[in-house]
């Protein structure tokens, strides 16, 4: 996997480092933090709530919407949070999944002696790793849309590359495109201004939506942002 690019929209420090799992993990229980957790086998993920920490098992709270049927035990998942300035991973067996309320479940996660830890900074980008299934539309008034590879996301703005140098289109510093991203289930449009061109790459930075569109959006762009932290984490760690 390629290491992290630097952009004129981006910032980036993300040296990978391994610390002890439990202080960390107590200590963003603690602040009940949100987690994606993922299923290795089949690439179902769900957010959860870290709730308590033991050698013996992490406790997460699923929420009932949030297919939690499709979690096996026995089947090794990976787990993403954030920890003060840094984004946190690793590999576990599900061990239990706990018969679950009105309001959702728990189930217990395997926890290991060590995390992987990557320190970020805000606007830090995510790599798109290849089979993510992420698929991004870009889309021009009165011009044919253009199916575009991804390289690296954040929740402010994404890098895309056009396919083909004939393919490419000019788009001047502050063209606003709508982007369409599809990822999984999830279709989300968003309006983006150029602000970077250079060969086939550009560099997009997200026009946050107002009102009550507003909340909405930053959730689901969240979401997905997210997820693909969690595919790179995972690509890093095997």
């Amino acid at each position: 996997m390629a290491a992290p690019v630097q952009s004129p929209l981006t910032e980036v420090s993300a040296p990978q480092r391994e610390m002890d799992a439990l202080p960390i993990l107590n200590d963003s229980c603690a602040f009940a933090t949100s987690c994606r957790l993922q299923m290795v086998h089949s690439g179902h993920s769900v957010t959860a709530t870290l709730r308590s920490a033991t050698a013996s098992g992490l406790v997460l709270r699923i929420a009932k919407d949030d297919h939690s049927d499709e979690l096996y035990p026995h089947a090794l998942c990976c787990v993403a949070f954030p920890h003060r300035a840094s984004l946190c991973a690793f590999l576990g067996c599900l061990l239990e999944i706990r018969n679950g309320d009105e309001t959702g479940r728990e189930v217990v996660v395997a926890v290991p002696q060590r995390l992987v830890v990557t320190n970020l900074r805000k606007s830090f980008r995510i790599p798109v790793v290849s089979g993510s299934e992420l698929r991004v539309v870009l889309k021009l008034a009165d011009q044919p849309s253009w199916r575009v590879t991804a390289e690296n996301i954040a929740e402010t703005g994404i890098e895309v590359d056009f396919p083909t140098d004939r393919d490419v289109p000019t788009l001047p510093l502050g063209t606003v495109v709508e982007v369409e991203l599809h990822f999984r289930q999830e279709q989300l449009r968003l309006t983006a201004s150029v602000r970077r061109q250079q060969g086939r790459q550009c560099g997009l930075l997200f026009v946050a939506a107002t009102g009550e569109e507003a909340q909405h959006q930053t959730e689901r762009l969240h979401g997905i942002v997210l997820s693909l932290q969690q595919l790179w984490l995972k690509s890093r760690l095997q």
